[in-house]
C-alpha cells in the first residue's frame, strides 16, 4: 500500500506525508506493474470527457429554458 500511495501522491507529498518507499516486491515483480489491473477495481470507470460535457450542455440547456422570461 505504501507504494501505491508514493505512486498516486507522486514522492514529493509522499515524502512530505511520511510515506516510505517500499522493498515490497512479488519475486523480481515490482507490485506497481500491477496497477492498470487493479486499478479499475480500486477507482471504478467514470463517464468519459464527452458524456460529461454533454450532461452539462443539457442542463445548462435545461437552467436557460427554466429561467427564460414567459410571454
Amino acid at each position: 500500500l505504501p507504494q501505491l500511495l508514493r505512486y498516486l501522491l507522486g514522492d514529493e507529498v509522499a515524502s512530505v506525508l511520511g510515506i516510505k518507499t517500499s522493498v515490497f516486491r512479488l519475486g523480481r515483480l515490482d507490485p506497481m506493474v500491477l496497477l492498470p489491473v487493479v486499478r479499475p477495481l480500486i477507482f471504478p470507470p467514470r463517464a468519459s470527457f464527452e458524456e460529461v460535457m454533454d450532461l452539462l450542455k443539457e442542463r445548462r440547456g435545461n437552467l436557460v429554458a427554466a429561467h427564460a422570461p414567459t410571454g
